[in-house]
């Protein structure tokens, strides 16, 4: 059987006897160790969650900047060469598949099948980064380059790189009449703005009642210590 020491004589001193006496007590009687433990592992959990959501919000902030979720609506159904742009970003950094396209619709009061958004979109896209690629290897490069689009999000792009008049064509490489290609535009843009407004929403309700829940966590920790 293991002992903690072998003989009396094996203590050097009366101080060291109290020393070692509070040290096995304190390993005997502590009735609160494995609650202070499973507060710590909770909080760090809970902290863990606080984490993952505040990098969700700033997804979204992202989201909103490049998407120009914060713009005035009527500056964007008035900026058609924008809208262009628009409409390759959405596609080319698929956001299509960050804000899907719903499988019902409400047109005049109704909820209808998605029909344009199931089928007719994926086409667009297909249509469209086909002919921006072609139209871009054979367009001028000191006129603009794949990479300008690419890479500068739309209202991002200096005006030097992609001129107005090459903006405006952009409408058209979905194969669809310009007109209905915008009115998607702007249907979309509605859509992911309040996607975008509702998603924050949730997002920081939870956050603060996990904030108020650490809060507690700590306040019961402290009364264990």
């Amino acid at each position: 059987m293991t002992t903690l020491i072998d003989s009396w004589e094996d203590i050097d001193s009366d101080e060291e006897v109290e020393d070692l006496v509070e040290e096995v007590s304190k390993e005997v009687v502590d009735p609160n160790k494995e609650k202070r433990e499973a507060l710590q592992k909770a909080i760090r959990n809970l902290n863990a969650f606080i984490f993952t959501n505040n990098e969700k919000l700033e997804d979204l902030k992202k989201s909103s900047k490049e998407l120009l979720l914060n713009r005035k609506k009527t500056w964007f159904e008035n900026n058609r060469p924008i809208q262009g742009h628009w409409l390759y970003w959405l596609f080319y950094k698929n956001y299509l598949v960050k804000f899907p396209e719903k499988d019902t619709i409400i047109v005049n009061g109704r909820s209808v099948f998605n029909r344009r958004g199931k089928y007719m979109i994926p086409e667009w896209k297909k249509k469209m980064i086909k002919k921006v690629y072609s139209w871009g290897k054979s367009t001028n490069t000191k006129s603009y380059t794949m990479e300008d689009l690419q890479n500068w999000y739309p209202t991002c792009m200096p005006a030097e790189n992609f001129p107005r008049k090459d903006m405006l064509k952009l409408l058209g490489t979905t194969g669809a009449p310009a007109e209905q290609v915008k009115e998607y535009i702007l249907f979309k843009w509605n859509e992911i703005k309040e996607t975008v407004e509702i998603r924050e929403k949730e997002i920081k309700e939870k956050i603060e009642a996990t904030k108020l829940e650490v809060n507690n966590l700590k306040k019961e920790l402290e009364l264990l210590k």
